[in-house]
């Protein structure tokens, strides 16, 4: 007979000072995600300005969200072979191409490029940091990872995203959005780089 753990589930945010690595690990996703999310929810208006319409907007959507699920089944495959920390890396560069794709896209086709790029960034990434925090934390705090990493991306790099770029629509026009997805992209990118490179394992 097993005996019924009593101890309390870990809090999220005790996690930020007892895993360091994997924090900043989801704190570069969380900015990359706020740079897409910005992108993504006035999506139409980069649609409009480069002469598209409503079907074009819809069909953006589609081939984004298709693009995700090839990724995510590929995702324990790529993990085993190269390990999450590589992939985290990979995934948070890919951001970068989907998120300047966009923001520069002199034309609709290259803006549907961008979209396609999902599946390698967020598809790619939101599995990985699902192994990744089953493979570093402990299982007594797994539960409140899995709970951290949700906070971060669809909390802080959601809000972040949403927030911001509205605001700097609003004040100063589209063109600044863009650039604050682009700037938010590369300090997320870098996190990642910087934190592979130079961080040890907690």
């Amino acid at each position: 007979i097993k005996n019924v753990s009593t101890e309390k589930p870990a809090n999220p945010f005790g996690l930020i000072t007892k895993y360091k690595k994997f924090f900043f690990f989801l704190l570069g996703f969380g900015f990359a995600i706020a740079g897409a999310t910005s992108l993504s929810t006035y999506l139409i208006n980069i649609v409009k300005k480069l002469g598209g319409d409503s079907s074009f907007y819809g069909i953006a959507i589609f081939f984004m969200a298709a693009s995700e699920t090839p990724f995510m089944t590929m995702t324990y495959r790529l993990k085993k072979r190269f390990g999450p920390e590589k992939l985290i890396v990979f995934g948070l560069i890919m951001y970068i191409f989907r998120n300047f794709l966009i923001a520069l896209a002199p034309n609709l086709f290259i803006l549907l490029i961008g979209m396609v790029f999902q599946g390698c960034s967020y598809g790619l990434l939101f599995a990985t940091y699902t192994y990744y925090c089953n493979d570093v934390l402990s299982e007594s705090d797994q539960m409140a990872g899995q709970t951290l990493i949700t906070m971060m991306a669809n909390g802080f790099g959601f809000c972040l995203g949403n927030y911001l770029g509205g605001v700097l629509q609003d004040t100063l026009g589209l063109q600044s959005m863009l650039i604050f997805a682009m700037a938010v992209t590369l300090v997320g990118a870098l996190i990642g780089v910087c934190t592979y490179k130079f961080m040890k394992e907690d």
